[in-house]
Formats: C-alpha cells, sequence, structure tokens
C-alpha cells in the first residue's frame, strides 16, 4: 500500500480598517503573501515478517506580510516622542520542514506493542523591519534577521494491556532536541543547546457496558521556545501591539490529567461525551505588558518563574432523526485560567474564564 500527496497553497490577500481610539481615527492595512509545497508520503512495508508503517513529511513555504498604521503609533519608542505619519511592519520568512518516521503494531497475548522511531527537522530563515515613514530604522533594536534550526530524534514504545472490560495503556516517548539559533545582530546571544527527556502518558479506559464507556488519563510534557518567542527586535503585531523579547530561552513544563465518559447508542442514534481536564504548566518566563491610556500595548518577557492552571470542562451530545433525516446537536464547554504577568511595572494575577454554547 502505498499513498502519496503533493499539495501547492498560494494565498494573497489585503486588509484594510479603521479604527476610533480616543476620538482619533487610525488606519490599518495589511498585505499578506504566501506560498507552500508539502509532500505526504505513506507507505506500508515488511520488516521481515512484520508489516511496518513509513511516514514521511516534506514542506517548504514563503510568507510576506506587510502592516502599515497611521498616523504612526508608539513614538515614544518608535520615534524618540515625536509624532510622525505613518509607520510600516515589514517581515519576511522562509520555512523547510520534514517529519519522518515508522512503526509497526504487534499483540502478544492480552498485549499489543507500537513502537516507533523517527526524526524532525526544521529550519526558518525569519527577517523583519520598521519603518517610519517610509524610512527603515537601522537601529538592531527595529530589525530582526534570525537563523532557526530545531532537530528532534525520538524513539516511543506503546504498551497496551486488554482484560475484559479494561484496557490500559502507557506510553514512553524519548525525545532528543537540538536547537541552533543564530541571530545577526552582535548585541544578541546565539542560541545553542540540545534536550533529552522522557515524557510518558497514561491511560485506563473501561467498557461499562454496550453504550457506556468511562476514561482517565495523564501525561507529562517538556517543551521549549518557538521562533515567535526569541526575537529581540521589536515587531508591530497589530496597530496597537508592539513586541519584543529580552528574556532566556523559553522551557515550559506540563502536567496534565483528565476524566471522561462516553455514550454511544446506534440503535437510537443518539451519542454523547463529557471531560474534564487540569493542566499546570511551570515556564521560566512571564510576559510583561505595558499599557498606554489609549490601550496601545507594549509586550516583552522577563526571566521570572512563572506558573498557570487550566480547569476545562467540555460536553456535547447529539441525535439523529431518521424521519427527517437530520442530525441536531448541543456542544458546551467552559475554561478557567489562573496565570501571572507584569502589567505596568506591577505583579497581577490573572484569572480568565471562557464559556460557550
Amino acid at each position: 500500500y502505498l499513498l502519496n500527496r503533493l499539495e501547492f497553497k498560494l494565498n494573497s490577500k489585503n486588509e484594510t480598517g479603521k479604527i476610533n481610539a480616543n476620538n482619533e481615527f487610525i488606519e490599518n492595512s495589511l498585505s499578506k503573501k504566501y506560498w507552500s509545497l508539502t509532500n505526504r508520503f505513506s507507505k506500508y512495508i515488511f520488516l521481515g515478517k512484520q508489516l511496518s508503517e513509513f511516514n514521511s513529511l516534506i514542506s517548504y513555504g514563503v510568507n510576506n506580510l506587510k502592516l502599515q498604521v497611521s498616523p504612526g503609533q508608539f513614538s515614544e519608542i518608535l520615534n524618540e516622542g515625536n509624532p510622525y505619519s505613518h509607520v510600516t511592519q515589514n517581515v519576511d520568512s522562509k520555512d523547510f520542514n520534514t517529519s519522518n518516521s515508522i512503526g509497526f503494531t504487534k499483540g502478544l497475548g492480552n498485549f499489543t506493542l507500537s513502537p516507533k522511531i523517527g526524526f524532525d527537522f526544521e529550519q526558518k530563515i525569519f527577517n523583519s523591519n520598521l519603518a517610519i515613514d517610509g524610512n527603515e530604522k537601522l537601529n538592531a533594536d527595529y530589525k530582526n534577521e534570525i537563523d532557526w534550526k530545531y532537530n528532534r530524534i525520538f524513539a516511543n514504545l506503546g504498551i497496551q494491556f486488554r482484560y475484559k472490560n479494561w484496557r490500559a495503556g502507557i506510553d514512553l516517548p524519548l525525545n532528543y532536541r537540538l536547537y541552533d539559533v543564530r541571530k545577526n545582530n552582535p548585541n544578541e546571544k546565539d542560541i545553542s543547546f540540545n534536550k533529552l527527556n522522557l515524557e510518558p502518558s497514561l491511560y485506563l479506559i473501561k467498557d461499562v457496558n454496550k453504550f457506556w464507556q468511562v476514561s482517565a488519563s495523564t501525561d507529562i510534557g517538556k517543551n521549549y521556545g518557538n521562533l515567535n518567542q526569541i526575537p529581540n527586535g521589536y515587531i508591530l503585531r497589530n496597530y496597537n501591539t508592539l513586541v519584543s523579547n529580552n528574556s532566556t530561552f523559553p522551557k515550559i513544563l506540563s502536567r496534565n490529567a483528565s476524566v471522561g465518559f462516553k455514550y454511544r447508542n446506534p440503535l437510537i442514534a443518539t451519542f454523547a461525551n463529557a471531560s474534564y481536564t487540569y493542566s499546570r504548566n511551570t515556564t521560566n518566563i512571564t510576559q510583561s505588558a505595558t499599557i498606554d491610556a489609549t490601550t496601545n500595548t507594549e509586550n516583552s518577557f522577563i526571566e521570572r518563574k512563572n506558573s498557570s492552571d487550566l480547569n476545562a470542562v467540555n460536553a456535547n451530545i447529539s441525535k439523529y432523526f431518521r424521519y427527517i433525516k437530520t442530525k441536531i446537536s448541543l456542544n458546551a464547554s467552559y475554561t478557567s485560567e489562573n496565570s501571572q504577568l507584569f502589567v505596568n511595572n506591577q505583579f497581577s494575577k490573572i484569572k480568565t474564564t471562557n464559556k460557550s454554547i
């Protein structure tokens, strides 16, 4: 069995907007041009007598963004306190990534083994600059030239045990990550380090009867910064958000636990599920925001340990009515997150809740 899919994407957009901020009209325009070429390959092959699956993805993309805001904002930071006509943010990036893996599944009595190995590689060339009234700011504080390389070599062993109506499983992924980030600025530090992490996960499932199933799971993961978190030079994200990063490379430890149930009754075409998830993330950086009277926000990061807690509940139910050939479904969710950040140089605890139905 072999499947190969080649995909080409081309996107060109122009957006304009006008905002009334404290009786001042701010006009902004955004030009977005993007194209990418992606190839996805899957093949089943025999390793000895064992049928194995090989997957490969290769992708290359080019992204060009141009944001213009008038009148110019953040004059204190961008133009020495002098008012000016307009500010232009240019961003150009080229992305290459590949992801490859091979694995198989083998049953041994009540056990099922699923070993898998693979590697990922990612390279991003990222350039940005700010221009005031059409004149590019040459100071390194307003430019970024970054060559980002990321490698991951991984091996995972999945083990599942079945006994009557019970299923229990463990995944033992071992990830070796290598980062090599070069910045074309003598005032900025390059980033180069590697980490070996074991990030296990456990799950337990019980089929109560033909219709009901309950489950529980937990996992521990380690993540690190991405390209959006490392530019030291200012970047104008939108008309009132200016971002820079003057902190260390982000490192994140995440711990998650969840419980849930499923109800499936094909006889009456009714299906339902609900789950509760608790997550705790600990990182070595904290976001800092400076907000002025017109809500213009300067975002940066400082080196300070930070923790956040997330509680989430999701539920949905659906029923198919055969006589009118219609399915009706209801979905609801609730999340509550506690986090910390600095606002105008004051330490603040933030609670965010989201409800939807």
